[in-house]
Parts: C-alpha cells; structure tokens; sequence
C-alpha cells in the first residue's frame, strides 16, 4: 500500500502542476498593460532592456527610486529574445511565481499538515481571488510572497529541527533576494513573523538556530553590493535618503495610499475571496481546537499539545503579524498583503481536511460564513444590469462574460445553500472552490478582454504619436507611465495647473498636453489657443490631448 501510493506521488505532483499552469499562464497576454502600475513596471524594465542599464532602474530617461531591480530583472531577461517587452513577458514573472508560490504550498501542507492538506492548500489558494489577480498581472508582490513563504517556512523547520544546513541557507538567501525585489521587507517580514512565533511559544532562544551571526551578514550581502555598486557608479544617488523617502516615510505618513488603520479590517475579506471569511474560523480553530468549530481533538493525557499544533499556531502567527504590520503602515494596499495569502491556505485547507475527517464539528460562524458565500454568489445574477448602468459596459463582447459569470453565480450559491441544508460542509467548501474558480477564469478570459479598450491607454497614446511633429514638445499633467509605454514619446512631467499653463503659454513651436478632464476644466479659461485632439475615457477622468499651435 505504501509503495503504491509512493509510486502514484510523483504523477500527482505533474498533475497539479500541469492544471496550475493551464490556470495561470493561457491568456495573459490577452489584454493590454493597465494603469497604474503595470505599464510603469514595463516602461522601466523596457528602458532598462533597451538602454543597457541593468544596474539602475529608469523611467522616462530619470531614475527610478521607488523598487529594487530585482523584478525589472526578471521582465529584462524573460524579454530578451523577443526585444522588447510586452504584456505577455511583463506578467510571465508573476506567473512563474505563483506556480512556484503554489508548488511549494501543496508540498510543506502535505508534508506538515497531514495528507490531503496539500492538494486543498493548492485548491484553496489558486481559486482565492488576489492570488489569481496577481498571478496574472505584472505586479511584484506575487515575487515578494514567493520569496517571503520560502524564508518563512525554511525558517519554521530549521526551528523545529526538519532540515539542517540547506534549510538555514534558504531561509536566509530567499530573504535576501526578497530585499532586491521590494526593499527591506524581504528580510523584515521573516524575522518578524518568526520573532513573534518564538516569543508565543516562550522559546525564544530558538532564534539562535537561525545562526544570526552568518545569516544576516549573508542576508544584507545582496543588497548591500548593489547598494555599493550604484553608489560607486553613480555619483549622485543616495540610497539612504532613497530607503528614507520610500521605506520610512510610507510607513510613517504614507506617500500615495495613505489609508486608515482600519482598511485591511474590510479589505482583507475582499481581497481573500472567497475564502476570507472562514479563515477567522480555520484561525481559531487552529489556535485553540474548540469553539466556534467545538473540535474533538484535545491535548494527550499529559497535557502536551497534540502533533501539529505548533505548526499550526505558527501559521495563524504568520496571518495576523503581517495583517498588523500592514495596518500600522500608513501606506496601504489591498495587494500588500499578499505575502499572508499562503498561511491562509494553509489554515483553510487544514480545516477543510479535519472537517472531512470528522475531527472538527463546526459551528455557527463556519456555517454561517459559507452562507454568506453563498449569497454573494447569489448576487451575482444582479451583475449584467449592474454594469449596463456603468460607462464601462459600453466595451465590446461585455454582455456574454456577465452573463455566464451570473449564470454561474446562481449556479454555485443554490449547490452551495443545498449542501448547507443536507449539512454536508466538506461539500460546500469542495463547491465554493469549483464555483470562485470558475468565475475567476471567466473574469481572466472574458472580461478582462471585454474592457480592455475601455482600460488602455494605447488607443489615445498611439494617436499622440501619430499626430507628433519634428520639433514638436509634449507633456503630461499628473504623469502616467501608460502613455509613455505604448507611444514611446518621451515627456515632460508637469505637477500642478500652474506649471501646465506656464508651459503651454511659453513661446516656442508646437505643444502637446495630455491633461485630465477635471484639470482642463480649471486651466482652460487660460489655455484659449488650446484645442482637443483626441481623448480617451469618460467623465471627471477622461484623458484629452491638447495641441497649442507654434
């Protein structure tokens, strides 16, 4: 019996890749680059790929400050044979990452959790929606969680005394790497969460299996040469003042996304769909083994926790730091908190596991968690005239993805609400993932590529680059990297409406302004001679180009 299932192992193993990969790379090309940080990633490593520098990130022909280039390498590289890059390369990184990200989920689940937890973490993190969102789009965070879970759970075993040397170098090198993709989190996240995890266990002295006294010096060793290397070269860049502006002061004072630290409090639900909601569930009874889910399971007749408790603490632990952290950052984003996404899995799949063993006996908030579920996905079938009544559904091929995500929708809630009626709950999670799944793929392959005229901005950049002369002067309000990747033009970035009007109004030739449609609303009394040529959107945010004649 052993042998056989041993020998059935490895085939398992291609079979979740292989339906992992067929989830996440078909299609990503399949829509343009969308504001606003995706084109500004694929600017800087074009300018990057195109301009030779490799050692410093460039944007519109200026230095780069705000990420690392370990990302904009991986663009740059998975670029080269086609020469420039697209939407297909600038999202393969991500990609690569998320199946990587999933990989190594379903083995530590299998291996730690007990069998069966692996597959569910798979199924549980694949069909949860910011793992997918990101997965598929050219963003660093899906690179981050990478780098930050394999620190993580190489840290976790080196404690507990699973895996020697090769885990000890893990942990420090993919920490390390995680530096040169978004700074010091890469290194902070890690020691944090596992700092925490040693204080609650009252172990602290653990830590000292880490070998700090190696490991840190190998962890900064990365970075700081680059750090060296750029200061070396570049005589003018200053990479303390650079980790002050954009490390320090997010967290203190937040620079773009300045939230309340109450917004991951909602965001956290809708970024974890649909799975977030029974995470508080699968927490607690990870943590504690009783109420809500009145577990069956008690400590042995000693009063030791049973087997795999630690492990599981150390996942809620793992949860609920960065969910902190990034609360008390002032800086916030529902894609920061990616880097929790896999301890959430991992809660969830352990959960789903032990209820259909008959370990758990769940309660109210279990059932009443996938009845919400349910009825969200319920609502749904309200989609298509929710969006008739938006602008955007003016898009082409629109109406058949909202109708087969409504049909879907309706489908998935009544299977849903049957099976919570016939108390069949492993049932009810088996279809909650089959149903967010299968919206998820209609959302990847459908509606992405309904709205993608509506999203871009390649429409109204490429008619910028065909009404530009020799010799004429272009310029943007309020800059936006989109623009700049799909016409190529370089521009002038201009920060307020005084600067606009000083520089339409400055003698010299021809002028070319792309403004916003609520600045332009204010500048026009003072921009007479200004005329639209084109536009691009609807409402206070449409996107106009103006022409001052020379």
């Amino acid at each position: 019996m052993t042998s056989g299932s041993g020998s059935r192992r490895p085939v398992a193993w291609v079979i979740l890749a292989v339906t992992a990969a067929l989830v996440l790379f078909p299609g990503l090309g399949n829509h343009d680059l969308w504001a606003p940080d995706e084109p500004r990633y694929g600017q800087v490593s074009r300018e990057m790929l195109a301009g030779g520098d490799w050692l410093l990130p460039h944007v519109n022909g200026r230095i780069y400050t705000d990420k690392p280039p370990g990302w904009f390498w991986c663009t740059a590289v998975l670029s080269l044979p086609g020469g420039d890059v697209t939407p297909l390369t600038a999202r393969l990184p991500s990609a690569l990452a998320a199946l990587a990200l999933l990989l190594l989920v379903a083995s530590w689940g299998e291996r730690r959790l007990g069998t069966g937890s692996g597959t569910r973490a798979a199924v549980v993190l694949a069909s949860t929606f910011l793992f997918f969102d990101l997965g598929r789009s050219a963003h660093l965070d899906m690179l981050l969680a990478l780098l930050v879970s394999m620190s993580l759970l190489a840290g976790s075993d080196v404690m507990a005394g699973r895996t020697g040397r090769g885990g000890l170098l893990l942990f420090w090198l993919a920490a390390s790497l995680g530096t040169l993709v978004k700074g010091p989190l890469g290194l902070l996240l890690p020691l944090l969460v596992l700092t925490v995890d040693r204080l609650v266990a009252r172990r602290p002295r653990d830590l000292l299996l880490l070998k700090p006294w190696w490991g840190f010096p190998l962890a900064v060793s990365l970075p700081l040469a680059w750090l060296l290397a750029v200061s070396a070269t570049r005589p003018g860049y200053d990479p303390l003042s650079v980790i002050h502006h954009h490390v320090l002061s997010r967290f203190a004072s937040g620079l773009h996304h300045a939230r309340p630290f109450w917004y991951f409090g909602v965001h956290f639900f809708a970024e974890l769909m649909p799975w977030g909601l029974l995470v508080p569930a699968a927490a607690w009874a990870a943590w504690r083994f009783g109420d809500p889910c009145r577990t069956a399971e008690r400590e042995d007749e000693a009063g030791a926790p049973v087997p795999g408790r630690a492990r599981r603490r150390f996942l809620v632990i793992w949860v609920v730091v960065i969910l902190v952290f990034f609360s008390l950052s002032k800086e916030k984003r529902g894609l920061y908190i990616m880097p929790l996404v896999p301890a959430a899995a991992l809660l969830v799949a352990d959960f789903w596991r032990r209820l259909r063993a008959g370990d758990l006996r769940p309660g109210g908030l279990v059932k009443g968690g996938l009845g919400v579920i349910a009825a969200c996905f319920l609502v749904l079938g309200a989609l298509p005239s929710a969006l008739a009544r938006r602008s955007m559904v003016g898009a082409p091929g629109l109406e058949m993805p909202t109708l087969v995500l409504a049909g879907l929708g309706v489908a998935g809630g009544c299977a849903i609400l049957v099976s919570l009626l016939r108390r069949r709950l492993p049932a009810a999670l088996s279809l909650v993932a089959a149903t967010f799944m299968a919206l998820l793929l209609v959302y990847a392959h459908g509606l992405q590529p309904a709205v993608d005229t509506v999203r871009s901005a390649r429409e109204l950049s490429q008619e910028l680059a065909r009404n530009l002369q020799p010799g004429d002067a272009v310029a943007m309000l309020e800059w936006r990297a989109a623009y700049l990747y799909y016409s190529g033009v370089r521009m002038e970035e201009l920060g307020s409406d005084e600067a606009a009007v000083a520089w339409m109004t400055a003698p010299g030739g021809r002028r070319l302004l792309l403004i916003r449609e609520e600045a332009w609303r204010r500048v026009r009394p003072r921009l007479g001679a200004a005329r639209e040529l084109a536009s691009h959107g609807t409402g206070p945010r449409r996107v106009i180009l103006l022409e001052r004649p020379g």
